[in-house]
C-alpha cells in the first residue's frame, strides 16, 4: 500500500473517530433542560442534505475532483449540528440522530474504491 492510500485511510478513520467522540460527549455531558423552540424535523432535513451532499458531488463533472478532505468535512457537518442542538436546545435524541447520520455518511465514504481502483502490481505481496 502506498503512502497516499495509507494517509487517506488514516484520515477517514480519524473523522470516524471524531464522530464517535461527539456521541460520547453528548452521552456524558449533562445540560440543563430548557424549553426548546426548534423544530427537529427541519434540523434533521438539513443534516440529511449535508450528509448526502458529498455523495452527490461525484455526479457533477466540475465538482468531481474536490479533495476527499472536503467531502469528509461536509459529511461531518451533521455531527457538529448535533452538538450545537444538544448544547443550545438540549435535544439529546435529535443530536444522536444527527451524529448517526453523519457517521453513516462517513462510513459510506470509505476510500476502498480508491484503494482497489488504483491498485498496481507493485502493491501485490503474497504471503509465503
Amino acid at each position: 500500500m502506498n503512502k497516499e492510500k495509507l494517509v487517506r485511510l488514516t484520515i477517514w478513520f480519524s473523522f470516524l473517530l471524531s464522530i464517535g467522540f461527539y456521541a460520547i460527549v453528548v452521552a456524558m455531558v449533562k445540560v440543563e433542560q430548557k424549553e426548546s423552540t426548534i423544530n427537529p424535523t427541519w434540523v434533521l432535513i438539513w443534516g440529511a442534505i449535508f450528509a448526502i451532499l458529498p455523495h452527490l458531488l461525484k455526479y457533477f463533472k466540475s465538482l468531481r475532483e474536490i479533495h476527499y478532505l472536503v467531502n469528509y468535512a461536509i459529511a461531518e457537518i451533521p455531527a457538529l449540528m448535533g452538538l450545537l442542538i444538544y448544547f443550545i436546545y438540549t435535544q439529546k435524541d435529535t443530536a444522536f440522530r444527527l451524529i448517526a447520520l453523519s457517521g453513516l455518511s462517513i462510513i459510506f465514504l470509505f476510500p476502498l474504491a480508491n484503494l482497489v481502483k488504483n491498485k498496481s502490481k507493485d502493491d501485490y505481496n503474497p504471503v509465503q
